[in-house]
């Protein structure tokens, strides 16, 4: 199963494999494995739906920023403004369809 931190996932696991010097300490440990799975599932859930509409938002933005670049363009000539627009909704492009995916499977290993 995908982790969010590798880093972060091994010390709650290490926190959940607590000995307890009692004759309940099993009972114990895998209520608190348990407990930790379930909130682990819940983070991963809760990041993967908020990225989803992240990228929900700028895949159109960057298409609108995009075409009133070329309107901008069109009308006015390679005026800052126009070429701040297109470039900006070009380097947005570029975020969203390469190195997000990039920096999410880097993090979701």
């Amino acid at each position: 199963m995908k982790t969010i931190y590798p880093l972060f996932y091994i010390t709650i696991l290490e926190i959940g494999k607590l000995e307890i010097e009692d004759g309940l300490s099993i009972e114990y440990k895998e209520i608190i494995n348990e407990i930790i799975i379930m909130i682990k599932n819940i983070l991963e859930y809760l990041l993967l739906s908020g990225i989803d509409v992240v990228l929900y938002i700028l895949r159109p933005l960057y298409i609108l920023m995009i075409i009133l670049g070329i309107i901008k363009y069109s009308i006015s000539g390679l005026s800052p403004r126009s070429r701040n627009i297109l470039s900006g909704g070009i380097l947005l492009a570029i975020f969203t369809e390469f190195i997000l995916p990039m920096l999410l499977n880097f993090l979701i290993k």
